[in-house]
């Protein structure tokens, strides 16, 4: 089983959020060797920053917090990917065909189409919107 994690699962398992336990719990039934994309990364890393710059977190609490994420990724608790040209395709192609009807983000698409593009099975989200539209292309979706 191939799980895809999105950038609000990764975020919970960092930052204290309302599915922090719920992130925590997952990440045990797919680990090691959740797929990551370097996109959701980037997501992660500013969230993390963003709380910092809201004084919610301290400067140093937001370094240690990305160094924990890149230690995750060195050690394989997370399986970092690029993303492929094919994924902007294919996220074009879903864009076309399900954001009328689900209201999905650009963002929500391209974590979509990464997961598909990697042969997923599973996507880990919490975003609702994201999560109906991996039901809609045959992925499995765990969320709390």
């Amino acid at each position: 089983m191939t799980a895809y994690a999105d950038s609000s699962f990764i975020a919970a398992l960092y930052l204290l959020e309302p599915n922090s336990v719920s992130a925590s719990a997952m990440i045990r039934k797919f680990a090691p060797g959740v797929l990551f994309s370097e996109f959701g990364r980037v997501e992660v890393v500013n969230a993390i920053y963003q709380r910092a710059f809201r004084n919610e977190i301290d400067a140093s609490a937001a370094s240690l917090l990305v160094q924990t994420l890149d230690s995750d990724i060195e050690t394989g608790v997370l399986q970092l990917r690029t993303i492929a040209e094919s994924v902007y395709t294919r996220s074009l192609m879903l864009t076309k065909l399900w954001t009328p009807q689900f209201g999905t983000r650009a963002s929500d698409v391209l974590h979509v189409a990464t997961a598909l593009e990697l042969k997923a099975n599973t996507f880990l989200s919490f975003d609702k919107r994201q999560t109906e539209l991996a039901r809609a292309e045959g992925l499995s979706c765990q969320n709390a």
